[in-house]
């Protein structure tokens, strides 16, 4: 068997577990009253359908996971960021005692594991430039951003600030820190910086060609005479 089949299986292994014991741990006990009401309170149609033609305000269904902190509903095609949380890239890393592994992978597989088979309810908050929208979700009344704060899968984003419980939002991230759950119980860099350096460690990549050989990277240093 080659060594990667085997690494990939030993990633595979240990998100299951780790999932799994995110799943069981005790401490998890979302606002789901909070999440049932605010949904009753809009007073929306049972369906992803508006009555009058218009975009809707609630999505319902069946949704699946793009990563850790992104859903997308296939009837009508929707993409959801789930509002008020950030969660590791799909490429990032966090070290354990010096050892690296998958945060991003773990979090999309958390994901997974609270909405597959599930039918799964977006408040729209906002509708972004790039036709993603921001919404607020939940399943069978569960906030999906609050249960994944408590689990340590996510970090608050203080961009979001209208349609959620931020304070909320903030006491469960303070408790997931302060039991060393999840991320919390390794070094990380914190998702929004670490999108930002690897734009910049692109954009740098970028100034480096020389397009006379864009096969050689160029070199900035004038020669001595």
């Amino acid at each position: 068997m080659k060594f990667r089949t085997v690494s990939w299986i030993l990633i595979a292994g240990v998100t299951a577990a780790l999932v799994a014991q995110f799943s069981a741990d005790e401490r998890l006990d979302p606002p789901k009253e909070d999440f049932r009401k605010a949904i009753a309170q809009i007073g929306a149609p049972a369906s992803s359908e508006s009555t009058d033609g218009s975009s809707p305000r609630i999505l319902r269904g069946a949704a699946r996971v793009i990563d850790g902190g992104t859903l997308e509903y296939l009837n009508p095609r929707v993409t959801v960021e789930l509002a008020g949380i950030d969660t590791c890239d799909a490429a990032q890393t966090a070290h354990f005692n010096g050892t690296p592994w998958p945060c991003g992978a773990v979090a999309t597989a958390w994901l997974v594991s609270q909405t597959l088979g599930q039918s799964v309810e977006c408040e729209i908050l906002d509708r972004l430039y790039n036709g993603l929208v921001i919404g607020r979700c939940g399943v069978n009344g569960a906030d999906i951003a609050a249960e994944a704060l408590l689990a340590g899968q996510a970090v608050v984003d203080e961009n979001v600030k209208v349609g959620i419980p931020l304070d909320k939002y903030r006491e469960l991230e303070a408790r997931a820190k302060s039991a060393r759950t999840g991320i919390w119980s390794s070094t990380f860099t914190p998702p929004g910086q670490f999108r930002r350096d690897r734009v910049q460690d692109r954009e740098t990549e970028v100034r480096r060609i020389d397009p006379a050989n864009p096969s050689q990277p160029a070199n900035n240093e004038q020669e001595e005479n």
